[in-house]
């Protein structure tokens, strides 16, 4: 990977935020690499970038210059108050709080329309000068999409340098977690967003954009950037009882609930639609307990509020830690959602579909560990299955160990 990295000058990217020490990652990171549009800070090289990493603790270090002159950076995770406040979005806000750890990072801010300081009666660019002093203040600008302001979006990505501080302007770069149907192409389109890196969370999906950088004026960088899981967080009861995490919990109690329901159960999750009520209906399956999805509605904002983020994420981990089973599913699009990963860290057997958009190492891994639920089953096969793995103590501990070190390896 060096002999590649060195051929590219000046490198301008990208990574250096994302895959962040401290986090646990499981996946491939697939970039197309290219020349950005003329006047901006340009990625010069090889025409793609591809490699492959697997491992705990995966940190991928591609340093960003600016005029050959390696700096610390200045870094903007662009969003609105209300998505912060009502989505509960994980793995935006898990990136900033790993990006703010980095020791090459300067200044790490999270903020945008709705946060203090912040004028919605004037543009981002001139909020950006207001308070920052210039609108090229960050290096880097990384934008999560409910910030809906596309005029503006479009207006920062044509800043190509600022003379009151001799200094470029930003990368604006967009985050799509879930970039199915070509949907965040918009972001990478001239005549719309015109942002020069998207990066998307599922493998499967980068290939799709190939036909649309293919078509643009100015080359764009597509990236995916996995999951990056906080395996302090969900790892916890091998701390105290490294040779049987699936039975007991971080205080050597045994796992007081038998199934544990996790997620939303909206439109995009038929099959929870479906297990969700099987399972809670039965009185022969032990304690069966519902974890649903925070945010997403104003009474649930009432009850979590903002600052409940850090609690509610230890809440997670906590109750994932005292399940045995964990049920959910990949969604109606097939992802390899990081609940597989959470769960099988914190000693918990995943009860779910196969992700159908998964890399095949993904695919073949987790099938050969988690508790299959076919969407095809009837209800009597899926109650036969879970009663039996509730009942087959040595069996679903086989299962845990071994989910849990392919998490860890």
């Amino acid at each position: 990977m060096a002999g590649i990295l060195s051929s590219i000058k000046p490198i301008y990217v990208l990574a250096l935020l994302m895959m962040l020490g401290g986090s646990m990652t499981l996946g491939v990171l697939v970039g197309i690499l290219i020349s950005l549009r003329p006047g901006d800070k340009a990625i010069q090289g090889s025409s793609s970038l591809c490699f492959h990493h697997q491992g705990q603790r995966t940190e991928y270090a591609i340093s960003i210059q600016a005029n050959d002159t390696a700096r610390p950076l200045n870094v903007l995770f662009l969003t609105t108050y209300h998505s912060y406040a009502n989505h509960m979005d994980r793995h935006f806000y898990r990136k900033y709080e790993n990006a703010k750890q980095l020791p090459d990072l300067n200044r790490v801010y999270l903020w945008g329309a709705g946060f203090p300081r912040y004028n919605e009666n004037t543009t981002l660019k001139e909020n950006l000068r207001q308070v920052f002093g210039s609108e090229c203040f960050f290096d880097f600008i990384l934008w999560f999409y409910p910030f809906d302001r596309p005029a503006e979006i479009r207006e920062m990505t044509q800043v190509t340098f600022c003379n009151n501080i001799k200094k470029p302007g930003p990368i604006f770069a967009q985050w799509e977690h879930e970039a199915r149907d070509c949907r965040a192409a918009y972001a990478i389109q001239e005549h719309r967003l015109n942002v020069s890196i998207l990066m998307m969370t599922y493998c499967g999906e980068v290939g799709m954009y190939a036909s649309v950088v293919k078509k643009s004026k100015y080359p764009r960088l597509v990236v995916h950037m996995p999951h990056s899981i906080h395996a302090e967080k969900f790892d916890l009861a091998p701390v105290y009882h490294p040779f049987s995490p699936g039975q007991v919990n971080v205080h050597g109690n045994p796992r007081r609930v038998d199934i544990l329901l996790i997620g939303s159960r909206r439109d995009y999750y038929p099959l929870r639609d479906r297990l969700f009520p099987l399972l809670t209906s039965q009185t022969d399956l032990g304690r069966v307990e519902t974890l649903h999805h925070p945010g997403y509605s104003e009474m649930e904002k009432a009850v979590y509020g903002v600052e409940d983020r850090e609690w509610q994420a230890l809440n997670y981990s906590m109750m994932l830690s005292n399940a045995k089973i964990c049920v959910f599913d990949s969604s109606q699009f097939g992802y390899f959602l990081q609940k597989f990963q959470e769960s099988a860290l914190a000693g918990c057997l995943p009860m779910a579909d196969l992700p159908f958009r998964a890399t095949v190492d993904e695919y073949e891994m987790l099938r050969d560990f988690i508790l299959v639920v076919d969407p095809d089953d009837t209800d009597g096969v899926i109650l036969y299955r879970t009663k039996a793995m509730l009942a087959d103590e040595k069996e679903r501990l086989r299962r845990v160990a071994k989910g849990r070190q392919a998490m860890i390896d």
